[in-house]
Order: C-alpha cells, then sequence, then structure tokens
C-alpha cells in the first residue's frame, strides 16, 4: 500500500513537471501546441517579454510605433508634419479597403465591417478588455482576440490576436470606450 502511495505520488509529480515543461510561464496551451501570451515571443524553449522603446505599443509579439512617430533602428522617432499627414491618409485608406475584404478563420468567412457590426469589447481591468460577440460564428474571434488599453484612462485601445489569420482585426481595428465597461469595434 505504501508503495502505491509514493507511486502515485511520483506520477502525479512527474505529469505536472511535464505539463509545465511543455507548457512555460507567459503561454497557453492549445491543441497539441503552446503559444506566448500576448506581450511575449518565443525564445527557444521560453516565452520572454517583449521590450519596447518610447512611444510605442506591443501588440502580439512585436512592437509597433505610435502614431505620429515612425522606427529608426531600434527607437520610435516623431514624424514630421508632412510625414504624419501622410501616414493618416494611408491608414484611412486602408482601413476604407479593408473593411470589405473578406478573409477566412476556420472556414468561416469574414469581412471587418461584421465584425464592427456583431463585436464589443467588456473591458475587465484597467488595460485589458475581451472581445464578445453575437453569433456562434464568432467564437473564434471571442477566444483569439482581446483589447489592450495603455492606460487606465484610455479611451481608444488596440485589438491583440493569437493566430496571423486574425492579423486584419489587429491591424485596421481599435476598441473606442462609448460607456465606463463597453468599447465598440471600429474597423
Amino acid at each position: 500500500m505504501r508503495h502505491s502511495i509514493v507511486f502515485l505520488f511520483l506520477t502525479i509529480f512527474f505529469m505536472v513537471s511535464q505539463v509545465h515543461a511543455i507548457n512555460p510561464e507567459n503561454s497557453f496551451v492549445q491543441g497539441s501546441q503552446w503559444y506566448c501570451n500576448t506581450g511575449f515571443k518565443k525564445v527557444g524553449g521560453k516565452c520572454e517579454k517583449v521590450i519596447n522603446p518610447e512611444n510605442s505599443f506591443v501588440q502580439g509579439s512585436q512592437w509597433y510605433c505610435n502614431t505620429g512617430f515612425k522606427k529608426v533602428g531600434g527607437k520610435c522617432s516623431a514624424m514630421s508634419p508632412e510625414e504624419a499627414e501622410q501616414q493618416r491618409t494611408r491608414v484611412m485608406a486602408a482601413r476604407v479597403s479593408a473593411a470589405s475584404r473578406e478573409f477566412f478563420i476556420d472556414d468561416e468567412k469574414f469581412t471587418l465591417s461584421e465584425i464592427s457590426r456583431k463585436c464589443e469589447v467588456y473591458r475587465y481591468g484597467d488595460n485589458y478588455g475581451d472581445v464578445e460577440c453575437r453569433g456562434s460564428k464568432f467564437r473564434v474571434i471571442e477566444r483569439k482576440c482581446e483589447a489592450y488599453f495603455s492606460e487606465k484612462y484610455e479611451k481608444i485601445g488596440e485589438l491583440g490576436c493569437r493566430g496571423s489569420d486574425l492579423r486584419p482585426i489587429e491591424r485596421y481595428c481599435t476598441a473606442t470606450m462609448y460607456s465606463d465597461l463597453y468599447a465598440e469595434i471600429d474597423c
């Protein structure tokens, strides 16, 4: 009996250590694979925090310069007024074009304008919010996307999603608070 208890204890300890080895800190498991959480990148068998410079934000496992700034080396430098206007024009044109473009996630067809109409963000903390959608077709977006607000009182947030098939949402959609707890998704 005593050997059985020791064997059981060692088996459980081994299984827990294997799960931890398979799923490192700051990661999650989907199917049989593990992925780093938003704000972390895979380095070897670990998830390391993405270090971003001033005037930038982290999305997924990358950092990007804030609007009005450009990447120069490993920093974000202020754009000239002409460059900032060109950037604003390009972003607006890309959003208009992307809103009606179709893309597929898990064999379901989506447009960004559909996501704007069917989904919103529930802000559960100072910096984070969950994406909530109407309709079972959008469950994959709820599971794989979240909102990030850079400061406690920030009214506009970025969307971060796990998986390259969701890049259009990250690239062209934002969350804009319309109440203390809810934000509409603008694409």
